[in-house]
């Protein structure tokens, strides 16, 4: 339920923390004055904040968190207006001094908003102890971070996110920070609910598999999708408590829930897609192992997840199980060597982050934590309507039929229809269900003929199905059709 401000927003403390390190000169230095001044004016007046630039050294500007009034205001956008980019990036030290701030209390919103575009260069600069730091701090607060550019630790930004329960975001060379910022700003400044817990009560329903495993914090106007499995069947309550205006809240509904349902298919999509996104950043950040391959190539074939390294799982799973060739999934994308070539390298990229310290930053690392995290995001069916690079722009050259180059759009030919994944090769859609059932029988019908509206009548629910073209294989009581 969307979340209503009626006297319940929460006085927070938030923390701002900038690089200001030599790379931070030009414009990115003036960015993130504005984005931060933007944050100072859209403080609430019980909010308390900080301030902390950091290059070489940290330096805090209040040594603590500072009640929000004109005269600490003033003093802050002062502050702001006269950071100079100099010297090396001491991430350690400036994280460890913006926790040292935070209390351990539960009634206030604690956040952190950490902005680099760099790499640690002094003090500890091992990943690990950086985020050790973190784990070991008594602090509750979530922190938000913000890389600029290309030159920064992917790796690190995300596990610090993660490991706080805030989030990270990238901002690319020829995207503003002060606009990124400060849309992202509106979004937690007035926080509602805090530690917020779901559980299930009444009958034998259990909740499994949830995406996002844990319930964010609430905020004023807010949306928070959550997408799961369910065990059992019947009338269950769902129960929510949190912590609002300093007391703990709990909220009760009661659902019927079924056996099972065709309505709503795409919510088994949003699920899937934001699992496969969590699996994969699990192989970016810690390695690959058979059963998270297994499992990503399993959803993502099923409900037609198409991402760069989904496509390459599930053409290599293909060509180790040797599917027949007129089962298979992406025969155009895998007849396009040089296409086929670049989805295998961006999958052995992101793969390959967990063991190369040197491809946890730069153009291929920021991609790639961009395209896991539109997965893992609340938008999780961006992923249609924007394909990646990889999927987009390949160009398709047939000189013996006097064609012209032209761009292809593989991630197109994948269609979600009535809860199964139809794959186009050529003119047929190939109904992806078919590989998973040995030993089908096949049928070939010819479109519009008596016995393919014999066919509609008989499996009604084949009609979005045959509705996809003139060339359609599906399968329908056990015989795979093939409607030419």
């Amino acid at each position: 339920k969307e979340a209503q401000a009626d006297g319940h927003i929460l006085a927070k403390d938030l923390t701002m923390i900038m690089d200001s390190s030599g790379s931070m000169a030009g414009k990115k230095m003036v960015q993130a004055r504005k984005a931060l001044t933007f944050c100072l004016d859209n403080l609430n007046e019980q909010d308390r904040f900080e301030l902390i630039r950091f290059s070489t050294e940290a330096e805090p500007f209040f040594n603590k968190l500072a009640p929000v009034n004109n005269e600490t205001l003033a003093e802050a956008s002062t502050f702001i207006g006269k950071i100079k980019p100099i010297g090396g990036t001491a991430i350690h030290e400036a994280l460890d001094k913006g926790l040292r701030l935070q209390e351990s209390g539960k009634t206030r919103p604690q956040m952190v908003l950490f902005i680099t575009d760099g790499l640690p260069t002094i003090g500890e600069t091992d990943e690990d102890k950086i985020v050790n730091l973190i784990a070991d701090s008594r602090s509750r607060a979530r922190i938000f971070t913000f890389g600029l550019g290309h030159d920064v630790n992917t790796h690190l930004l995300d596990r610090i996110a993660e490991k706080t329960g805030g989030k990270s975001r990238y901002v690319l060379p020829e995207e503003d920070l002060e606009i990124k910022l400060s849309n992202f700003y509106r979004k937690i400044s007035d926080p509602v609910m805090v530690n917020p817990f779901l559980s299930t009560s009444m009958g034998k329903i259990r909740l499994t598999r949830m995406q996002p495993s844990a319930v964010p914090d609430i905020f004023n106007g807010d949306q928070v999708l959550l997408f799961g499995r369910y065990e059992g069947q019947g009338r269950a309550e769902l129960v929510l408590t949190g912590t609002m205006a300093g007391k703990e809240q709990v909220f009760r509904e009661t659902i019927q829930l079924p056996t099972q349902t065709a309505a709503n298919a795409f919510v088994g999509e949003m699920w899937a897609a934001r699992r496969v996104g969590m699996l994969l950043d699990q192989i970016r950040l810690n390695g690959e192992s058979a059963e998270l391959k297994d499992e990503i190539t399993r959803l993502a074939r099923k409900f037609g997840i198409v991402t760069p390294y989904t496509a390459w799982l599930i053409m290599e799973d293909e060509q180790v199980r040797r599917v027949p060739e007129e089962q298979r999934n992406f025969r155009e994308l895998a007849g396009d060597l040089a296409a086929a070539e670049e989805v295998q390298q961006s999958y052995q990229s992101m793969a390959g982050e967990a063991k190369d310290l040197n491809l946890r930053s730069g153009k291929a690392a920021v991609r790639n934590a961009q395209e896991v995290q539109g997965l893992k995001d609340e938008e999780s069916m961006a992923y249609r309507t924007r394909p990646s690079t990889s999927l987009r722009k390949q160009k398709v050259v047939d000189a013996s039929k006097g064609e012209r180059n032209r761009e292809r759009n593989y991630g197109s030919q994948v269609r979600m229809v009535q809860g199964r994944a139809f794959y186009q090769n050529g003119s047929v859609w190939n109904d992806s269900t078919a590989q998973g059932q040995s030993a089908l029988k096949t049928k070939e019908i010819s479109f519009s003929s008596k016995e393919y509206f014999a066919l509609l009548n008989r499996f009604t629910e084949a009609a979005a199905w045959l509705a996809l073209g003139r060339q359609v294989d599906v399968v329908l009581g056990g015989v795979l059709y093939q409607i030419r």
